[in-house]
């Protein structure tokens, strides 16, 4: 009895034509098929240093050169601290925010209670007194710029309270403290300040008395208006 003679199944497609126009395969029975849709697509030519490939349309496999940088998340421009990490996480942010790019920030800044703003109970720094001190000086001079408290801790001699300085608004407050270094000293007023009893505005200290003088600035008078005084009480130590 004869041997059979070997046999083997062949697969559908023996091989593939070259991709692009007229792309087909050779089936099993030898005939070019150009009815397939092919998978594969040639890179397109041309190119230059820095290009990427990108959907040039909607249609399959079209593709195009375009200049890297134009919407595409690159590493240099979205973690160039190189942390490798969520780089919109706020802790991998870097450099300053305007403040009107903040949705909803005015409106706590302006009509928010103060938890709101910076949920802490410490009073932040900006928001604390701006006291400025010194132990004696001839002429006492304010800033409405920079100065809430004018503190006087020891003074030498006689003083005279000038107007204040600075742009002031419309009822700014303002606190001037004096004590004397153990003897009286005289203590002149300038016009800008008033009181609705005069004599609250002390002509002279009492020894080792500290006195406090509150003014309020009425923009339509110019004026810095007494609205408390511990020396009209005489509680003062």
């Amino acid at each position: 009895m004869a041997e059979p003679l070997p046999s083997r199944t062949l697969r559908d497609y023996l091989a593939s034509l070259p991709v692009g126009p007229g792309a087909g395969v050779v089936d099993r029975n030898l005939v070019i098929r150009t009815d397939l849709a092919t998978m594969a697509q040639a890179i397109p030519i041309g190119g230059t240093t820095g290009q990427v490939l990108t959907k040039a349309n909607n249609t399959d496999l079209n593709v195009a050169w375009a200049t890297a940088g134009v919407g595409d998340m690159q590493k240099s421009v979205y973690d160039p601290q190189n942390k490798n990490a969520d780089a919109f996480a706020r802790a991998n942010q870097t450099g300053t925010q305007p403040a009107n790019t903040i949705s909803g920030l005015a409106t706590v800044a302006t009509t928010g209670a103060y938890s709101d703003l910076v949920g802490a109970p410490a009073i932040p720094s900006y928001l604390a007194p701006r006291v400025v001190t010194m132990a004696t000086t001839a002429t006492l001079t304010p800033n409405a710029n920079n100065t809430d408290v004018a503190a006087i801790s020891a003074q030498a001699g006689a003083l005279t309270i000038a107007a204040p300085t600075g742009a002031p608004v419309d009822g700014q407050a303002l606190i001037i403290r004096i004590r004397d270094n153990g003897n009286i000293r005289a203590l002149t007023w300038n016009a800008a300040y008033t009181a609705f009893t005069p004599e609250n505005l002390r002509t002279a200290t009492v020894v080792g008395k500290t006195f406090l003088f509150q003014f309020i600035y009425s923009l339509a008078e110019t004026q810095w208006q007494l609205i408390h005084s511990n020396s009209a009480v005489g509680l003062y130590n």
